[in-house]
């Protein structure tokens, strides 16, 4: 015999699993599958960011001994591509903890449990925060000279990263334009990479390092690889060719990687620390 609270569950699931078969067209849930995680994991945390898309942190896996080990990783699933991707490792492997989107996009995670040299589990008293490497185009592009109609003046433009469309006033015409370039998470980073004197629209996309131009001398699409989850796009003309160079920085080693659009010759310079924002614009 079922007491009350156990007649209210059963009720309450036979509700939620009947929805949208009633005459009056309730709602109807669906399932598809998507990517899947790059580590199996149980007791781990899952966290909506403020771009839309989810960290996922910490846990136990079955992969790693003594089963279940504990695992320290953390990945970030992309909602727009159905895809997973690395990120920084914490500090402290953990599970059943906690995670807190907070207001400036940071995430704290405390507690939870871990386990000492010896195997045996305890309760855990730190805390850890990770960031987001995405800073707003202003930080990427200081005073970038968007002049997307050649007529030698700045154009004023602005990204919308909901829809991933841009929306360019000409100086040249007064007219404005509307191109649609990007998807949720893609950063901005427009530049003349044909060297035509016109800033090309292009998108960098963070969780797979790829980078999307639209070639403004001729329509052509440039698609090209550069770059590992959280590394910061910092285009600029870094051979002194007149033509906007792909570059990526990377804030976990302090190291800039550059294609030399005159050569294609791949530069490799180290130069800042951890936290460190890197500064890229036009000399």
């Amino acid at each position: 015999m079922m007491g009350p609270c156990r007649k209210a569950a059963v009720f309450l699931m036979f509700l939620i699993l009947s929805q949208g078969t009633t005459a009056h067209g309730a709602l109807v849930g669906t399932w598809s599958l998507t990517g899947s995680m790059s580590t199996p994991r149980s007791g781990h945390t899952a966290t909506r960011l403020s771009d839309g898309r989810v960290l996922v942190s910490g846990g136990s896996s079955s992969e790693f001994p003594p089963p279940p080990g504990l695992v320290a990783s953390a990945e970030i699933y992309d909602p727009a591509l159905g895809t997973w991707s690395l990120t920084g490792s914490m500090s402290t492997a953990r599970s059943g903890h906690r995670a807190t989107l907070l207001s400036d996009g940071r995430v704290l995670v405390s507690g939870g449990g871990g386990t000492s040299f010896g195997g045996f589990p305890f309760d855990l008293a730190s805390a850890e925060i990770f960031s987001q490497i995405n800073p707003p185009l202003a930080n990427l592009l200081p005073g970038f000279p968007a002049d997307f109609d050649g007529d030698g003046k700045t154009d004023i433009a602005v990204y919308r990263p909901s829809t991933g469309t841009w929306w360019i006033i000409n100086s040249a015409s007064f007219t404005w334009t509307a191109r649609q370039w990007g998807l949720a998470g893609d950063i901005p980073v427009p530049g003349d990479y044909d060297g035509d004197r016109k800033t090309d629209i292009a998108a960098y996309r963070p969780s797979t390092g790829e980078w999307f131009i639209i070639q403004s001398s001729n329509g052509a699409i440039r698609v090209q690889q550069w770059g590992v989850p959280g590394d910061i796009p910092v285009p600029g003309d870094y051979d002194g060719d007149g033509k906007t160079d792909i570059a990526a920085y990377r804030p976990s080693t302090g190291e800039w990687w550059i294609i030399e659009s005159r050569t294609g010759a791949v530069e490799q310079q180290q130069w800042g620390v951890e936290d460190d924002q890197p500064q890229a614009e036009w000399f």
